[in-house]
């Protein structure tokens, strides 16, 4: 008896259409890869704004983010898509990170460059006004010694070295009456106006008896109230180039800028220089060429803003609480105490100043 032969199966040929199933070894190295990279690209460009320990994060991610990536490539994942993003973004982090820290390092270099040369130009302190200094306000003011009307004569001193610090020592020298008076303003300030609209004649009185100094502290505080054209800063350096020039007419220039008519309102862009140097030519009697183009140039403008700074930032000198410091304008500061009362009140201001035995002639 013989067996039946079992039928051949016969195995169809493969579609030409199909895929061979594909391996997922290595996905899950190229996608981290990917997200890793990207991380660390976006961590060291937020690192050049917000500081070091972004790029030190970002840092980190690129190196396991290359680290993936190789893994990902050498497990033949497809696509590569994956695993060359998170490559290409881990070595950019890196290239990226070191840019920064060469830029880092050059800034501080060019600091230290600077420093220096500050020091050899004559600086005092790393709170020095490092600027061009005018002449006779090396004591951080203009000091008007008084003894005749206009405010009377203006001390002299000669112009200190850029990077220089105020000589408070000379507001109460020798040379300086008994009584002093320091009086603080911004040429903005509204209320500084008010101010010498209602004490102007209380403290030339004051300056003619003869036993009283006025020093002189403008400010450039309200800068950022002019729309742009910093007028606090101009009107400042403005004073500061007739101090250096014609101090004569030093006294005159002040009591001009805060005049009603000419004091612009606050949050306006103010006079222009050509429109300064025609009122304050108009009010002295005229101001000298030299004069003139030290306005038109901006010439002491660096000089108010780093003047301001240091006088906002360090006490008032010789005042009797040694911590007292400028807060607002106007400040007024006699004998070392500062007035408190009502700006716009005559009578009392008068009060105020012979309590402190300044005689009003």
């Amino acid at each position: 008896m013989s067996t039946p032969e079992m039928p051949t199966v016969s195995t169809p040929p493969p579609h030409p259409y199909a895929t061979a199933p594909s391996s997922n070894n290595g996905r899950g190295f190229a996608i981290s890869a990917m997200a890793a990279g990207l991380l660390s690209l976006l961590s060291t460009v937020v690192g050049i704004f917000y500081g070091a320990a972004f790029v030190i994060l970002g840092i980190g991610l690129a190196i396991i983010a290359i680290g993936l990536g190789i893994t990902a490539l050498i497990l033949k994942q497809r696509p590569l898509a994956p695993s060359i993003v998170g490559l290409g973004s881990g070595v950019l982090s890196i290239l990226a990170a070191v840019v920064v820290g060469l830029l880092v390092l050059g800034g501080t270099i060019v600091d230290t460059v600077k420093q220096e040369a500050g020091s050899s130009n004559g600086a005092t302190s790393s709170q020095g006004i490092d600027a061009k200094w005018p002449s006779n306000m090396a004591s951080g003011g203009v000091l008007f010694l008084g003894g005749s009307a206009g405010g009377g004569e203006v001390a002299t001193s000669a112009a200190p070295s850029n990077g220089a610090t105020p000589d408070t020592s000379l507001t109460g020298g020798s040379a300086a009456p008994k009584n002093q008076i320091q009086l603080y303003v911004d040429y903005m300030c509204p209320a500084c106006g008010a101010f010498e609209a209602t004490n102007l004649d209380t403290i030339e009185s004051a300056l003619a008896g003869g036993d009283t100094s006025l020093e002189l502290r403008p400010l450039t505080f309200l800068d950022g109230a002019s729309q742009g054209s910093y007028y606090s800063s101009r009107a400042s350096a403005a004073l500061a180039c007739v101090v250096d020039t014609q101090p004569e007419l030093a006294w005159k220039t002040h009591t001009t800028l805060l005049d009603a008519n000419n004091q612009p309102e606050e949050g306006t862009t103010g006079p222009d220089n050509k429109q300064l140097i025609s009122t304050l030519n108009k009010a002295t009697g005229g101001l000298s060429d030299t004069t003139q183009s030290c306005i038109t140039k901006e010439t002491y403008v660096p000089f108010a803003k780093g003047l301001s700074s240091w006088l906002l930032s360090n006490p008032v000198p010789n005042a009797q609480d040694p911590t007292l410091t400028v807060s607002g304008t106007p400040t007024v500061v006699v004998n070392g105490t500062r007035y408190s009362g009502s700006i716009t009140d005559a009578a009392e201001f008068k009060k105020f100043l012979t309590d402190q035995g300044v005689t009003l002639k």
